[in-house]
C-alpha cells in the first residue's frame, strides 16, 4: 500500500460538516465543543500530525506537518465522509492506528456517520422495520 499526505482542503472538507461536528461533539468532547474555529484548526492540526507521522513511519522520513489553519469550506456531507475516509486510509501505516487516540475517535465517527448516511436513503427509509 502507498501512503500520501492528503491536503488541507480535505482536512478543512470533514471539519466543515455539521454531521462531523455533531458526531464529534455528541461523545468525544463533552468539555469542549467542535464549534470554535480555533478548535477546529487544533483538531485539524492533530489529524494532519497524524498523517504526517503515519507516512513518514511508512516511508523511513522525519517530516514535520506544517501549521494548519480551519477554513470553512463548502462541502457536501458525502463528500466530506468520503474525505474522512481517505484520511483515515492514509493513517493506517505503522503505528498508528493502534497508538493514536486522534485515530480511534475518527474510526468510530466514521462509522456512526456511514449509519447516518444510510438512515437517509430512500430504501432504508420504504424497508420493513423486521420482517415476518
Amino acid at each position: 500500500m502507498s501512503a500520501w499526505i492528503v491536503s488541507k482542503k480535505t482536512i478543512d472538507s470533514i471539519l466543515s460538516s455539521d454531521t462531523f461536528r455533531n458526531l464529534f461533539n455528541s461523545d468525544f468532547n463533552r468539555e469542549r465543543i467542535l464549534d470554535s474555529d480555533s478548535y477546529k484548526t487544533r483538531i485539524g492540526q492533530g489529524m494532519w500530525n497524524m498523517n504526517y507521522e503515519a507516512v513518514n513511519q511508512r516511508y523511513g522520513q522525519k517530516e514535520k506537518a506544517p501549521n494548519y489553519k480551519f477554513s470553512s469550506i463548502e462541502t457536501s456531507e458525502i463528500q466530506a465522509y468520503k474525505n474522512l475516509n481517505c484520511l483515515l486510509y492514509q493513517c493506517s501505516e505503522g503505528d498508528v492506528p493502534e497508538k493514536w487516540l486522534l485515530y480511534k475517535r475518527l474510526r468510530w465517527i466514521e462509522g456512526r456517520w456511514a449509519g447516518c448516511i444510510i438512515d437517509e436513503l430512500p430504501e432504508y427509509q420504504q424497508a420493513e422495520w423486521g420482517m415476518d
